[in-house]
């Protein structure tokens, strides 16, 4: 065992970040942990950052439904580079693309979700947030109904208002 004692503040440090991301997953739905895992996102070395997207991988939907995690997936946006964003925003798109017309729905009207949605808009390619626009277009009737989707419709408005604008 590793005694913290007979390390160099350089070693503690590699030793409780690796224990960190270790348990990324855990962390990040943690009331406290995640402020932890968001710390590392925001702050730590791209390889630590890397590596918590890809322990969260195949997960963000999931997760982005919870309270605290919500908030790790919208960091994972704002601080992953290119590629990690676009790992993060095609597992959404990805949904919307196998007819998942029910967890597509349930994503965009959950309390928590909703926010993970709206940073989607702020920094995903454009290309995706077309496709991420027409899968909206879709489901608007239904959207419009709920509280918690309105902050996305009101979005989707605002941006293909803005798209007919432009082609009249």
């Amino acid at each position: 065992m590793l005694h913290l004692k007979h390390c160099s503040d350089e070693q503690i440090s590699w030793c409780i970040v690796d224990e960190i991301l270790k348990s990324a997953c855990t962390l990040a739905q943690d009331p406290y942990g995640n402020y932890v895992t968001q710390h590392i996102l925001e702050t730590g070395k791209p390889h630590e950052s890397s590596q918590i997207i890809l322990k969260l991988a195949g997960k963000f939907i999931q997760i982005s439904q919870l309270k605290y995690a919500s908030n790790v997936v919208e960091k994972c946006l704002k601080y992953g580079n290119a590629s990690e964003r676009d790992l993060v925003i095609e597992e959404f798109i990805a949904e919307s693309d196998n007819n998942d017309v029910l967890l597509f729905q349930m994503v965009m009207k959950d309390q928590f979700a909703n926010y993970v949605d709206q940073k989607i808009f702020d920094m995903g390619t454009e290309k995706q947030k077309e496709t991420f626009i027409n899968c909206i277009k879709t489901h608007l009737s239904v959207l419009k109904r709920f509280t918690y989707a309105k902050q996305i419709v009101a979005r989707y408005e605002q941006l293909t208002e803005g798209t007919a604008q432009d082609q009249a």
